[in-house]
């Protein structure tokens, strides 16, 4: 009741909506099912043959992710298109492209880093499990679609400006220019000591 008397009517649906949408969409719909799918392929492969190398399993990963890149980005600019005009299309095609398509690659890394970790571990090393191999992707799945999911969310009930959109665009490409940083850290460390 008192968010309501604080917000009003108008605002407090924006807010739930905007918690709806980046919180449950992000997480349940989008981050888990698409990471552990992203696992569960390279776990296959690993189950057909054996791991070539750290290398050639990491490659692996990053190629079931540009599946997805395909698959989810085609659909919602398709539905997008579909359901409302070229001009939203282009928007929601210019984010998938740049942005959306740059977190699936290095979330797909990520599931690739943590296999090498645990399939080429020193036997001497305390065992990896697999549940750490996927939740690191998840977790920067869902944030980062968080920022993305807020940013559709205001372009669709009109409140996003050239302004808006410049800051959410600026945190999304910071978040990203991190877990690049963060990435190119691991990819050293672990392909010299797993």
């Amino acid at each position: 009741i008192y968010i309501y008397e604080l917000f009003g009517k108008e605002q407090l649906i924006l807010v739930i909506s905007a918690a709806w949408e980046t919180l449950f969409s992000s997480i349940f719909l989008e981050a888990i099912p698409e990471e552990l799918l992203k696992w569960a392929i390279l776990y296959h492969i690993a189950t057909l043959e054996p791991l070539p190398s750290r290398y050639g399993t990491c490659v692996y990963a990053i190629y079931a992710s540009l599946g997805f890149i395909f698959f989810s980005g085609s659909l919602r600019i398709v539905r997008v298109y579909w359901m409302s005009d070229f001009e939203r299309a282009a928007v929601y095609f210019a984010v998938e492209a740049t942005l959306t398509s740059t977190m699936h690659i290095i979330a797909g890394l990520w599931i690739g880093l943590n296999f090498v970790k645990q399939r080429f571990r020193d036997p001497l090393k305390q065992p990896f499990p697999s549940y750490r191999v996927f939740t690191p992707s998840i977790i920067l799945h869902a944030v980062y679609m968080s920022f993305i999911s807020l940013l559709y969310l205001l372009y669709e009930l009109e409140y996003l400006n050239w302004k808006l959109f410049a800051l959410i665009c600026i945190l999304a490409f910071c978040f990203l220019f991190i877990a690049l940083v963060l990435t190119m850290a691991r990819v050293r460390k672990l392909f010299s000591d797993p």
